[in-house]
């Protein structure tokens, strides 16, 4: 029983050794990770056939050739009437507003009558003398030389004493006629020049004079002007057609020059800002002085040409290129002509064809 014992023991041992001596098992060994070929992405562009053109917008002002602000003559007079309103076109005399007037144009009326009256005696007397002499010139046919001369001398003599106080009595009636138009014109507005009424004060009935005080404003209505101040005087030539932009209304204006507006030529440096004059072809009474528009003027254009995005535009040894994807998608470079450069846009003069495709840095299509 004592050797079975033995027996086991020994065979399990044997069997804990032969198990020791197996070899380690070896760790699956794996491949080493390679990544795969990502294809860059890039922004890309057409090239386009159109126009490019380079404006700018040039503020200008409304001037009217002439303004006035008129006002009564005379101080602390009663009112009579306004014979216009705002937005009536008068003509250069037009009486506009009177003081009250009495027996003003009744007098005037009086004086102007015997003026007249005054003026057809004088004349009637020189034709009654003329005709007196050829009276004479027979009844004396008989008289000596002496008595002749002295017939004659005495028709002179009543002529000129005739002739002298119906003068004298016109010069007075012309002068108190003088006198009696100037208190008129003291008393009435009248307009100074062909336009159109922008303002009338209003009066109650009452209502007295105060002196250089404007109680109307006429401006010219025969043309209406704007001005603009710009460096780009020397683009505009006289007859051109603008449109002027004021609070959304587009106005039809034409250039015109100093000369024709009878303003001194100005002195004039390229470069720097001048003055440029617009006449609207059609007179506009709502403008006001001092309202402001645009005009829009074009600096630089290219009609019907290449173009392509100014990003897609690179240099190399000084010269321009573009870059375009080829087939396998790589990039490749190609020489091209560039122009002007307008509202990122560059002009292509050679080197690309319509609706080839080009890379453009930074961004694609407009």
């Amino acid at each position: 029983m004592r050797w079975k014992c033995l027996f086991v023991c020994l065979m399990a041992a044997c069997l804990l050794t032969s198990c020791a001596l197996l070899p380690e098992e070896e760790a699956v060994r794996t491949a080493p990770v390679t990544r795969s070929y990502v294809r860059p992405e890039y922004n890309t562009a057409a090239v386009e056939r159109g126009d490019l053109i380079h404006s700018v917008r040039i503020s200008c002002s409304y001037v009217p050739v002439q303004t006035a602000s008129l006002s009564f003559m005379l101080d602390d007079e009663y009112i009579d009437r306004f014979l216009v309103q705002a937005g009536d076109s008068v003509k250069a005399g037009q009486v506009l507003a009177q003081l009250q007037l009495g027996d003003l144009q009744e007098r005037i009326a009086a004086a102007q009558t015997e003026t007249a009256v005054l003026e057809m005696r004088l004349t009637h007397e020189k034709k009654q003398y003329d005709l007196n002499l050829k009276r004479l010139e027979i009844t004396t046919a008989q008289m000596d030389a002496l008595q002749k001369a002295q017939a004659l001398e005495k028709a002179r003599e009543s002529y000129a004493r005739s002739a002298r106080s119906l003068q004298d009595l016109l010069t007075f009636n012309r002068l108190t006629l003088e006198a009696l138009n100037s208190e008129l014109a003291k008393r009435q507005i009248r307009a100074p020049f062909d336009g159109t009424v922008t303002r009338v004060t209003d009066f109650e009935e009452g209502d007295k004079s105060e002196f250089g005080i404007g109680v109307l404003t006429l401006v010219d209505s025969t043309r209406s002007i704007f001005r603009a101040s710009t460096e780009y005087w020397d683009r505009f030539t006289p007859g051109e057609v603008y449109w002027i932009t004021v609070k959304k209304e587009d106005y039809e204006a034409v250039v015109v020059g100093e000369e024709e507006l009878g303003l001194a030529p100005q002195a004039r440096e390229t470069g720097k800002r001048s003055y440029v004059y617009f006449a609207l072809t059609r007179p506009s009474f709502e403008l006001k002085d001092g309202d402001t528009g645009t005009v829009e003027m074009v600096v630089d254009q290219r009609l019907n040409v290449l173009h392509v995005p100014a990003g897609a535009v690179s240099a190399a040894g000084g010269r321009p290129i573009v870059y375009e994807l080829r087939e396998d998608g790589m990039k490749t470079y190609r020489y091209v002509e560039t122009g002007v450069t307008i509202d990122g846009r560059t002009e292509i003069i050679s080197g690309l064809e319509e609706g080839e495709s080009v890379i453009v840095k930074g961004g694609g299509n407009r």
